[in-house]
């Protein structure tokens, strides 16, 4: 949004910022300080106002995030002027009030000379100013969430660009204002696509290595660092502005639209569970980065994506699965089918001793009720085996099973069919739930599709990483979390 113009430059923008809910009230009087500000200041040529201000997404913590146009060539040939311009907004600061601080340096690539003022008011307030030459300044598609508060008319002669090249008629707008050199917004390059894949499977390697060495604080960090540019990749599957930002931008686009299995990448410092997320990282960069190539046209790094998952299963960390048969349980399997529910029940009740409390008759429980849905048609219950090694005479034994009723959705909810909820559900090793749990799965849900199941939901502990991360590398996403404490003190 552009505003008005008049002799002054400023009618239309101070419309705008007037018309900003009482809940802005303190963004109010600090736009209204820097429209007066670029009155005054011979040397301002415009002030813009954008981000979530800009798209009407504020509320009252909420930055101030604007730009100056300074009367001055691009690059390193404007810096006297921009920083001018830097010095006189540093010095009409404390009029607004109270600061706690100021940070003002230099920011953009190096033919850009961009000035950056943060200032921390001590009633919460920030501005977030970028002080820039007028030839620098986005506009239109480039920077669809700024509005223009202030704008003086363009001068007579021919306008320039950034490296103060004279621009044609044809390249000038109706206005007479210079047509941006920078691509919309939302525009994402196969280059770029390419880059934030290869760069992200670059730091997942780095979080490998790390493991490896038992740097835990390093390995959590090049975590962070991969996510980053799936959240870019993913903002650029979605059409989300300014893709380069990542999580932000993802959330001003739609928040609840996150890439599937997300949350399984985000764990503490514990070695086990770090090594679990980098391979569910591993899983959601390659699934987002295939979407991402196919919306724009990129060939991805795949041979390095295939190298640094082989390293995230060093040998002799994962368990090897060839010889595992997935087949319907029989009442004969019931004895390991119950061992494994046990431990599995003990393991959990590790970290949460009061909701997974084990019973007295936990087992006989559990061995009654296993045996009734083995035995049941309707539901689906399948094992895992393999050869038992301990045996000269052949035999199996069952390294893991899951166990799928069919249920009819709660009156209030109308999902388009059954749903298949799988809360019985183990292996007998963390490391087979990548292997024989996502296994077991898959023939879980081909199964309750062939019975008429819209959906399957699988419980799973806030805990259990491993297993999380094998759910959310099948496509599966949260819906729901049961969040529990004990009434007393003492959790007895």
């Amino acid at each position: 949004m552009d505003a008005v113009q008049d002799p002054d430059g400023a009618t239309g923008g101070r419309a705008w910022v007037a018309a900003l809910p009482v809940e802005l009230d303190g963004q109010r009087r600090l736009l209204d300080r820097l429209v007066d500000l670029a009155q005054t200041t011979p040397l301002v040529t415009s002030l813009s106002v954008g981000c979530s201000l800009g798209r009407g997404a504020a509320d009252a913590l909420s930055d101030v995030d604007a730009a100056l146009g300074v009367a001055a060539p691009p690059g390193g040939a404007g810096a006297e002027q921009v920083t001018a311009v830097e010095q006189a907004v540093v010095d009409a600061l404390p009029g607004h009030g109270p600061l706690v601080d100021v940070l003002r340096h230099r920011v953009g690539p190096p033919d850009r000379f961009i000035s950056r003022v943060f200032a921390q008011f001590d009633d919460g307030l920030q501005l977030d100013l970028a002080v820039v030459a007028e030839p620098e300044v986005r506009r239109g598609r480039a920077a669809p969430d700024f509005v223009s508060l202030y704008r003086l008319p363009p001068p007579p002669g021919p306008a320039i660009t950034a490296d103060s090249t004279p621009i044609t008629d044809s390249a000038v707008t109706a206005d007479g204002a210079a047509v941006s050199e920078f691509p919309p917004a939302d525009e994402v390059t196969a280059e770029q696509v390419r880059e934030w894949a290869f760069l992200g499977w670059c730091a997942l390697a780095d979080a490998g290595k790390y493991l490896h060495r038992g740097s835990v604080w390093e390995a959590h960090t090049r975590l962070h660092e991969t996510r980053h540019h799936i959240w870019a990749l993913w903002a650029a599957t979605t059409g989300a502005l300014y893709p380069w930002h990542g999580l932000s931008q993802v959330l001003d686009h739609d928040p609840h639209d996150l890439p599937p299995g997300i949350e399984a990448t985000v764990t503490g410092l514990d070695p086990q569970d770090l090594r679990c997320a980098a391979r569910a990282t591993a899983d959601v960069l390659t699934h987002v980065s295939e979407l991402a190539a196919t919306r724009h046209h990129t060939q991805l790094p795949t041979a390095l994506g295939h190298h640094v998952t082989a390293r995230l299963w060093p040998a002799g960390d994962a368990v090897d699965d060839v010889s595992v048969t997935i087949r319907a349980a029989t009442t004969d399997d019931l004895d390991a089918v119950v061992d494994l529910a046990a431990a599995a029940r003990a393991g959990y009740a590790v970290h949460q001793p009061v909701f997974w409390r084990t019973a007295p008759d936990a087992r006989g429980a559990d061995r009654s009720y296993l045996a009734g849905q083995i035995t049941d048609d309707s539901v689906i219950s399948f094992v895992a085996t393999e050869p038992d090694r301990g045996r000269e005479d052949g035999g199996e034994v069952v390294v893991g099973f899951a166990v799928g009723v069919l249920h009819p959705a709660p009156p209030v909810y109308d999902p388009g069919g059954p749903t298949c909820t799988v809360d019985d559900f183990t292996v007998d090793d963390p490391a087979r739930w990548v292997t024989t749990g996502a296994e077991l799965l898959r023939e879980l849900r081909s199964r309750a599709a062939t019975l008429g199941a819209v959906q399957v939901v699988v419980v799973v502990g806030a805990h259990d990483h491993p297993k999380r991360a094998a759910l959310a590398a099948a496509g599966l996403t949260p819906a729901s979390q049961w969040w529990t404490a004990p009434t007393s003190s003492t959790g007895r």
